[in-house]
């Protein structure tokens, strides 16, 4: 039995008792704090409290340069609930207390309208005619729509280059300058972290994975996050096909000089997955790698019910968003984040990430793409739940 934890084949606290002194090496307490959040919201530990008694030393080292130790504790238990809250759950849920304020303001954004608005302005003037012309068409919309109550839709269309995710950054700048409240949403977190204050449509309006015909949202009528879309003037969504929209669309490749029509034209084919691929010529080098087992089990509320999965059966599945049981890796590998641990830091489904340490219990990764390129991050083992909603049993 004790082998078989060591090995990490069977769920216990322990796989989390020795995550967390891996990551005190190399790891600020923010970025502490912040995998006690993820531990917490996917891994399902048993004991909250002994976990956090046995890390917050190095959870509340940097308020500590500030304030007692009371008030450290106190403000790093405020910074995890925050986040936790971002996804519908709080510290309470997990039997730890934590304050309902704090007087120390540590985390609070403070906007800049010169600041924000000079930004709009610059990017404003780095616009093609295309871009150019529906940010024009937008803003006057919303300057018409001060004096009414109806509102309006805009669909932002074109290929892969085009300069959307730009022109929805300029139009964030230029409203967030005229002091118009802003809510930045995707569909995907890789698109989310694109944006600025960008939250993906799952986290932003509480919806489930998978979305179905019955599915709603869980927030409240009264509650914060109600509230805040409530007083949202202007939403920018990303990857949003819905209808009744002013199709706005976007031609010009702004990733390729002038005389490079040929490369615009194979980036539309890859987008449009419409070249041919060639692995005859690849080579592929043998090397070192670490490999990771997965622990497979079924949850049925009848326990009879789980004699009918063996195990080596559960093992041999890899439904859709979800790794192989036995996970090879080795350093210098491209790998893929197939949730949405920390779209703040970058932390989304789908963002790449290049493997440069792999620890027993951790994986030490480095940010290949985005505003964030070369940060490094540290990934748990953590409790993964497929959405396949046709499958027989939960896994």
């Amino acid at each position: 039995m004790e082998a078989a934890k060591r090995r990490g084949l069977l769920r216990d606290d322990t796989e989390y008792e020795r995550c967390m002194p891996e990551a005190v090496i190399f790891q600020m307490p923010q970025q502490l704090r912040t995998r006690f959040y993820v531990i917490l919201l996917y891994c399902n530990p048993t004991k909250h409290v002994d976990l956090w008694n046995s890390f917050e030393a190095h959870m509340v080292e940097d308020f500590m340069q500030h304030v007692d130790a009371e008030t450290a504790e106190a403000m790093a238990l405020y910074a995890i609930d925050a986040k936790l809250k971002e996804q519908g759950r709080s510290c309470s849920d997990f039997g730890i207390s934590s304050p309902t304020s704090v007087s120390y303001s540590f985390e609070s954004k403070i906007i800049n309208k010169e600041e924000e608005l000079q930004i709009g302005q610059e990017k404003y003037a780095m616009l093609n005619q295309d871009q150019r012309s529906a940010a024009d068409a937008i803003l006057a919309s919303h300057r018409k729509q001060s004096t009414t109550t109806a509102g309006s839709c805009f669909f932002i269309d074109g290929p892969g280059g085009t300069g959307k995710t730009y022109l929805y950054n300029t139009l964030y700048y230029l409203f967030m300058g005229q002091g118009v409240h802003v809510m930045t949403v995707a569909w995907t977190g890789i698109a989310a972290s694109l944006l600025p204050e960008g939250r993906t449509i799952h986290s932003r309006f509480k919806l489930p994975v998978p979305i179905l015909e019955t599915s709603a949202s869980s927030i409240r009528t009264n509650s914060k996050e109600a509230e805040e879309i409530r007083k949202t003037q202007v939403f920018i969504w990303d990857e949003a096909p819905m209808p009744y929209f002013k199709v706005m669309h976007l031609h010009q490749n702004m990733r390729t000089e002038p005389g490079e029509e040929e490369f615009s034209n194979w980036l539309i084919k890859l987008g449009n997955g419409e070249l041919t691929s060639n692995e005859d010529d690849e080579i592929e080098l043998p090397s070192s790698y670490k490999m990771y087992t997965s622990v497979d089990e079924v949850e049925c509320e009848d326990g009879d019910d789980i004699t009918n999965y063996p195990t080596e059966f559960l093992n041999s599945l890899t439904p859709s968003g979800m790794p192989p049981h036995k996970l090879k890796l080795n350093i210098g590998a491209i790998v893929m984040l197939l949730r949405n641990l920390d779209v703040h830091q970058g932390l989304c489904n789908g963002i790449w990430l290049i493997v440069r340490r792999l620890l027993n219990h951790t994986i030490d990764c480095e940010i290949a793409t985005g505003s964030i390129k070369a940060s490094r991050v540290l990934i748990p083992r953590i409790t993964l739940t497929p959405s396949d909603p046709f499958l027989p049993f939960k896994l």
